[in-house]
């Protein structure tokens, strides 16, 4: 159990390094992309913030006998499974709208990320047994 709780907290923090790390590009980059505006910034963060909220819900409920709908995680995935797929799927996210260079088009793109991703959370939360209850 503690070996499974130190797992999921190094790829939370691996999770959280690598967008640490694009902000740092950000800033560097700024000859090549436009720097995010301060609305960019708080859409990337609603963003990850659903995702993590997601993967806890996905985690309880596999848990408990639900059925994961996402064909890319499998029926019954496994919490490592979860976090490493959420950290490549927001990491490339992340990374696709920061080398966008239109800012139309990169809070565009982040406005869909966020529907698709609140959309999943939103579902999960009116299944039975599944609500907000979330396993980490």
């Amino acid at each position: 159990m503690r070996k499974r709780n130190l797992i999921s907290c190094q790829l939370v923090l691996l999770f959280v390094l690598l967008i640490s790390t694009l902000e740092g590009q950000t800033i560097q980059r700024q000859s090549k992309t436009s720097s995010w505006s301060r609305g960019e910034r708080a859409l990337a963060g609603l963003y990850l913030a659903g995702s993590l909220i997601d993967a806890g819900q996905t985690i309880y409920g596999v848990r408990n006998g639900a059925v994961e709908l996402n064909p890319l995680f499998g029926i019954a995935p496994s919490r490592r499974r979860i976090y490493v797929l959420k950290t490549l799927f927001g990491t490339g996210a992340i990374y696709l709208a920061h080398r966008t260079p239109d800012t139309r088009q990169r809070r565009t793109l982040l406005v869909m990320m966020n529907i698709i991703q609140w959309s999943a959370v939103l579902w999960n939360g009116m299944q039975p047994g599944i609500g907000v209850r979330m396993n980490f």
